[in-house]
């Protein structure tokens, strides 16, 4: 390498760029690092084409409560009285931590439902 284009090379590394305009750096890494990984991950997979019936049964499938109990290690009666009114005499407290335990179940079923609609869009 000349040290002219070595110097023309610095130059555009140290480019600050303007509002609106982006680097070149990250389609480039999404065409050289990413991508080549991506398409590996499936490469064995065969895809056969989904009915209208497994489509809209995994878009109404739901997290049951005993899905829940299941998350928190505890019977299912548990749950269904920590969702009750807390003015009742059968209402029990939710587990510690539930908000947690909960963000990961809708994390879960939301992964699920992107899934769903990739395979949907690529047919």
């Amino acid at each position: 390498m000349s040290s002219e284009s070595t110097v023309t090379h610095s130059r555009k590394a140290d480019r600050k760029f303007r509002w609106g305009e982006r680097s070149a750096f990250l389609p480039a890494a999404l065409a050289t690092i990413l991508l080549p990984h991506a398409a590996r991950v499936n490469s064995g997979a065969t895809f056969e084409r989904m009915t209208f019936k497994t489509a809209t049964d995994r878009l109404t499938a739901r997290v049951t409560a005993d899905d829940i109990a299941k998350a928190f290690r505890v019977a299912r009666n548990t749950i269904a009285r920590a969702r009750l009114d807390p003015s009742l005499s059968a209402y029990r407290s939710p587990p510690s931590d539930w908000q947690a335990a909960l963000a990961r179940l809708a994390m879960r079923r939301s992964l699920e439902l992107k899934a769903l609609a990739d395979e949907l869009r690529r047919g």
